[in-house]
């Protein structure tokens, strides 16, 4: 805890991280790193001071000279195979004349300017070339570190890639950025700002103070439920211990399994809550009629398998695909077992020390001995889990997942509009080479990748199309400018490659399209409408693409909830033998009775719905097995305020904003009310069961 760092994941994009897709994603998040800033005024002299200011905040310039030096260099040292569209056209159609005249046209005008000495690229070829990698879509153009628009009004845009950045750092920044856009507004300069990681930030505000206010209700819980049913406040003290440091060994060994987990973990630590107090208020039920170490022995056969069957359900979860599920699975495991083994070793003791004057409370609830009304009821309970099951719509949408707010959302139709990219889709290549990707791009005639890198064929073709043209040219034009140096064609140039562009301004270009996982290379590129049909290529929109993630996820999530509870049922056979089926039945139900009134209120059922499964079987199991073990009235009632504390902070999460949390809020309150009443009313053991 004190060496390891605290970052979490917020984005959605996080969520849906795991061994499949993981170059789409990385891809996806490194574009959603990228902030757009966009500048809109009349007064060009105001628009420049401002983008002066937030120039210097972003620290652009410093970062982009160096960059900008070594970019030019690279250009430089591989200019024979460097070509714009444009001069590829003319060279190709035999007008080459007209590359000629312009070239000399430039170097006798004196207003003429050029990136590269005339002795490097007399024609201006290179600088043709780097001319069309400044021209964007929709009329933008680099100019000064900025993309600029003339129109109406004048507009400046940056796109900031914040990806290095942690939140602490950006969130400083676009403070900053925001109090000049209240003081430019009255200037007439107006700032639009956009970017998910904007959202992600927002979102991890107010996740924290959910969860914060969510983590102290719970424990305000903890504390009045267990002075209720002890009648004593010195219990607290082996509580609080046993929570603090079951918490800090789970969170630490996350950390040290994933250096940045995703924050929706942390709902696991009410499970943890849930499990931990469950097993102190049994052992604090058994004091009340043994010696402190006789207590432990009374209940250290339920105990122990419940925490073997809780683990047996989370343990599958490391073998997941999704990277959350395996967080999930470190952290839960690790947890329940530090809270565990606290109880068994420290908890006589301290006992011992502190000597509490329990109540002898209990709470009486009437249960059903009537062998029909049971049959009645697993009959109804089985009809509306099988209507449900096959009546539900298991997807999930990313839009249910998390709710823009409004400003943020307003900013993002503003900055769209302005970029003209409001139907913006991405195409996606894959392949073993760059190269391959190269070529494919420049099949279907896509501005991506091979905009800054052209393949090896179409360097070569350019090559010979600059030779070739300075063998007709390079002589005469010495001839009519009089000069005294010969122009020549470098010689030796190797053949340009994505390494080369280490340490430039192309590199961070590539960075957002480009990655590469298992050997193989994935490209993802921004495309417009006018490609459509593309062969052997891949065309999606983010939020479809993230919603066939997540239901990949999905579908691969119920087979583990299957193979969980396949291994808790063999487990519970091991255990108790014939008498599993009072065990089984009501984790059976509290697993598809949540699902089945979802489905009649017509909710589809999500990933995250999927996830609160597991803990149904988790906490499910423990009361299924203590109601199972023991009929005594204050086992009993130590069952229900473990129950009705797992309640509480539980079914508040079904209030907080963020989709994920609330969806898994939803289904644990109903499944742990059904896993409870099921097992209290059919589970007693040599009771009448169906």
């Amino acid at each position: 805890m004190c060496v390891v760092p605290f970052n979490f994941e917020y984005g959605i994009f996080e969520l849906a991280s795991g061994k499949d897709f993981t170059s789409e994603i990385q891809t996806l998040k490194n574009n959603s790193s990228k902030i757009r800033i966009v500048l809109e005024s009349n007064n060009t002299v105001e628009l420049n001071n401002v983008a002066t200011q937030i120039a210097e905040i972003l620290d652009l310039k410093t970062n982009n000279t160096s960059k900008l030096i070594a970019t030019k260099k690279v250009l430089l040292e591989h200019s024979n195979y460097l070509l714009s569209k444009s001069d590829i056209q003319l060279l190709e159609s035999n007008k080459e004349y007209s590359i000629y005249e312009t070239a000399k046209n430039k170097i006798l005008s004196p207003y003429s300017t050029s990136l590269f000495k005339i002795s490097k690229d007399p024609f201006f070829l290179l600088n043709n070339y780097v001319n069309s990698l400044l021209q964007y879509g929709d009329g933008w153009k680099m100019t000064n570190g900025f993309l600029s628009k003339s129109g109406k009004t004048m507009l400046l845009a940056t796109i900031y890639n914040s990806q290095n950045l942690s939140d602490f750092e950006l969130e400083n920044k676009i403070a900053k950025i925001e109090e000049i856009k209240k003081s430019a507004k009255d200037r007439g300069v107006y700032i639009y700002i956009s970017g998910a990681r904007l959202h992600s930030l927002k979102v991890a505000k107010k996740s924290q103070l959910e969860i914060n206010i969510l983590s102290i209700v719970s424990l305000s819980l903890v504390f009045l439920l267990g002075y209720i049913g002890f009648g004593s406040v010195r219990i607290f003290i082996p509580i609080a211990l046993c929570l603090g440091i079951s918490f800090v060994i789970a969170l630490g060994s996350l950390m040290l399994f994933f250096p940045k987990p995703h924050i929706c973990v942390l709902i696991f630590a009410t499970s943890l809550i849930g499990l931990s107090i469950d097993y102190s208020y049994h052992y604090f039920s058994a004091c009340k009629n043994y010696p402190p170490q006789i207590a432990y022995k009374k209940i250290s056969s339920p105990l122990s398998k419940t925490y073997l069957t809780t683990i047996l359900c989370f343990a599958i979860l490391f073998f997941a695909d999704i990277n959350l599920l395996r967080e999930i699975s470190v952290f839960s495991i690790v947890g329940l077992t530090a809270s565990y083994l606290f109880v068994k070793l420290f908890y006589p003791s301290i006992m011992q020390i502190i000597k509490p004057n329990l109540d002898d409370k209990v709470v009486k609830f009437p249960s059903v001995k009537s062998k029909k009304i049971k049959i009645v009821l697993v009959v109804v309970f089985a009809v509306v889990s099988v209507y449900g099951i096959t009546t539900a719509k298991f997807k999930t949408e990313a839009k249910d997942l998390y709710t823009p707010a409004k400003d943020l959302l307003n900013e993002e139709k503003v900055v769209a509009q302005k970029f003209g990219d409001t139907t913006k889709k991405f195409a996606i290549i894959k392949a073993s080479t760059i190269d391959e990707i190269l070529s494919i791009e420049e099949d279907a005639k896509i501005d991506g990748i091979s905009k800054f890198l052209p393949s090896i064929k179409r360097q070569n073709q350019n090559a010979n199309l600059i030779k070739k043209f300075y063998t007709k040219y390079a002589q005469t034009l010495q001839k009519e400018l009089g000069a005294k140096k010969k122009f020549t064609m470098p010689e030796n140039q190797p053949n340009l490659n994505i390494r080369d562009f280490k340490g430039t301004l192309i590199e961070d270009i590539f960075s957002s399209m480009l990655t590469n996982y298992n050997e193989q290379w994935t490209a993802i590129i921004p495309i417009d409408n006018s490609h459509s049909n593309l062969k052997n290529i891949k065309i999606f929109k983010p939020l479809d693409f993230l919603n066939n993630v997540f239901n990949s996820y999905m579908r691969s999530t119920s087979i583990f909830i299957l193979l969980s509870f396949v291994l808790l049922t063999l487990t519970l056979i091991a255990l108790f033998k014939k008498d599993f089926i009072r065990l089984v039945i009501p984790i059976l139900f509290a697993i598809t009775l949540p699902v089945s009134i979802l489905a009649l209120f017509q909710i589809n059922i999500n990933l995250f719905h999927f996830l609160g499964l597991f803990i149904l079987m988790g906490l499910g199991i423990d009361y299924a097995i203590f109601h199972y073990s023991n009929k005594s009235q204050q086992t009993k009632t130590a069952v229900l305020i473990s129950f009705l504390t797992s309640l509480v902070g539980f079914g508040m999460l079904a209030f907080t904003s963020f989709g994920a949390i609330s969806s898994l809020g939803i289904i644990l309150a109903m499944g742990l009310t059904f896993a409870y009443t099921i097992s209290y009313l059919i589970g007693a053991k040599n009771g009448s069961m169906v």
